[in-house]
């Protein structure tokens, strides 16, 4: 209860017609273990939760990292296998052909993690209103990033990505010393996903809006 008025206090300091119409939102990362599904469990709850939005997770992914943790309660959505936890639909471990049916049915927010974002999935993460790179612009850093543009060329439009790194990074956008990316942003350092806190919702709120 106390968690549901900390929303409302904060909504009404903020303009909550930004959120009428549904967005689908992708993120992916150069590289593995940079915070994907942690930042995906964060919009996610903050939709649904705060803002009352219907939400659909999608994973993207051979095995399900989230089966074990949010897999009790299946439920058939168009006669697909998913999962309901905290009000928030999870289809867990979805091929492509999976996810691009899912995404054109659902009628609300649609969250999608890559597990890896590859030339052959990306005609999913290409039908997002939103798209975010995890990754960091320090020097040592940079070969991922690399590495990541090369694969995708041609198959996504870079410019089109908000590219997301530690807060400290933002402020140095020369490191990268390419212009692939108009939009670098801090990513959200929040602890727990699942119980999100007031001071969490502004930088939520800046990353979909």
């Amino acid at each position: 209860m106390k968690r549901i008025l900390l929303f409302k206090h904060w909504l009404n300091k903020s303009t909550k017609n930004k959120f009428e119409k549904n967005k689908k939102i992708s993120v992916t990362a150069v590289s593995h273990k940079l915070g994907v599904t942690h930042l995906c469990l964060c919009l996610a709850n903050f939709l649904c939760s705060g803002l009352k939005k219907p939400v659909l997770y999608i994973e993207i992914s051979d095995d399900s990292q989230l089966l074990g943790f949010v897999g009790e309660h299946q439920m058939k959505y168009k006669d697909i296998t998913c999962y309901k936890y905290m009000d928030v639909v999870y289809a867990l471990g979805c091929n492509t052909s999976v996810a691009s049916y899912l995404i054109n049915e659902w009628d609300g927010y649609v969250i999608v993690d890559f597990d890896k974002l590859t030339p052959e999935n990306a005609s999913i993460y290409n039908q997002c209103d939103k798209q975010f790179l995890i990754g960091s612009i320090m020097p040592w850093c940079k070969r991922d990033v690399y590495r990541f543009i090369n694969n995708m060329k041609g198959v996504i439009d870079m410019k089109s990505i908000r590219f997301l790194t530690k807060s400290n990074e933002v402020n140095d956008k020369a490191l990268l010393n390419i212009k692939k990316y108009d939009s670098i942003q801090g990513l959200p350092i929040i602890n727990n996903p699942f119980h999100l806190k007031e001071s969490d919702f502004e930088a939520l709120f800046q990353l979909i809006e």
